[in-house]
């Protein structure tokens, strides 16, 4: 009968960090990957996110390395997906994660390549919405303004979000209403 010491697995060995062979690797928390110059991707996969997370956080994360064309969340992953301009933005996301990982409202986030070349995302209503609030971070700086102030006199009916949703729903997508 052989009996498992559950303190000395049997099924590996242990590397030692003098290893030649984890050289060029990084460790971020995540999975061990090597930096094979075939797996870099312009796509970065975000793991470990707030249940809560805003579509506005994931894309500031990725704004503060360079241009984003295109996101995708897996909220109920706790993951997401974000398409940087080119593969050396990515890289370099990929890189500074490794040394200082990036948080999320004190969590941290673990960042690596994606096995994807790029995404392809579909025409949802929550796709169109992250969509529309990534163009919108994008144009912030010196783009057009895309903020419009309804003043509503005489109110026959009451007006409430739903309503005003619904109105203004039908000329694209809507990021936010406030009402005061």
């Amino acid at each position: 009968m052989k009996v498992m010491n559950f303190y000395e697995p049997s099924y590996g060995t242990k590397r030692n960090s003098d290893d030649p062979s984890r050289l060029g690797s990084v460790d971020n928390g995540a999975k061990k990957m090597k930096l094979d110059p075939s797996q870099i991707s312009k796509v970065v996969h975000l793991r470990s996110l707030p249940g809560d997370v805003t579509d506005n956080e994931v894309i500031q994360l990725g704004l503060s390395y360079g241009h984003v064309t295109n996101v995708l969340m897996l909220k109920g992953k706790n993951q997401a997906f974000l398409e940087m301009e080119d593969e050396e933005i990515a890289n370099q996301m990929v890189s500074s994660s490794g040394i200082s990982p990036p948080t999320i409202r004190q969590r941290i986030i673990y960042v690596q390549f994606s096995n994807h070349k790029e995404l392809k995302t579909d025409s949802s209503p929550n796709q169109l919405k992250t969509q529309a609030i990534l163009e919108a971070m994008q144009k912030r700086d010196g783009g057009p303004n895309h903020v419009l102030r309804a003043v509503i006199e005489n109110m026959l009916y009451p007006i409430t979000l739903d309503v005003l949703h619904t109105i203004f729903s039908k000329f694209g997508v809507i990021l936010k209403i406030i009402t005061f």
